[in-house]
């Protein structure tokens, strides 16, 4: 994740993680955590019907339902080539403004560390985004609320 840092791409891919990370959030409590998922591919076989071998054994239906509002990747023209505006969004569980800074908003806060269903998990991979953009703007609404 330190990589990231300095690289506008990995730290887009980031996000596009803690995107994905939300959803598999989402699916885990729509499910009540069962069956307990030891790995995003256990998460993506037990909770969104992917085959063991693979998401290419699903149908090109099959995956665009999958794909369908899970996360998005928009890109505007922006200030120019160079300044491009990205929006990532998701459908997953969302956030309430009091858990932002201790989850996508803190450093180092290992948030993620005892969820093996989720991709990210020592807490520094979103921030990567600020060191490459100008602004950066985050918004949640927790579907709770």
């Amino acid at each position: 994740t330190s990589q990231a840092a300095g690289d506008p791409a990995r730290s887009l891919m980031e996000r596009i993680t803690n995107g994905i990370d939300a959803v598999i959030e989402r699916a885990h409590q729509e499910h009540h955590g069962k069956p307990a998922c030891r790995s995003p591919r256990e998460a993506a076989q037990a909770w969104f019907g992917v085959p063991p071998s693979g998401l290419h054994r699903l149908t090109d239906v099959g995956r665009r339902k999958l794909a369908q509002g899970a996360v998005t990747l928009s890109l505007s023209p922006g200030d120019g080539r160079a300044k491009r505006t990205v929006m990532i969004a998701d459908a997953g569980l969302g956030l309430t403004a009091e858990q932002m800074p201790r989850t996508i908003l803190s450093l180092n806060a290992e948030n993620k560390i005892d969820k093996f269903y989720l991709s990210g998990a020592f807490g520094q991979g979103g921030s990567a985004t600020f060191a490459a953009s100008d602004y950066t703007l985050i918004a949640s609404r927790s579907i709770k609320e």
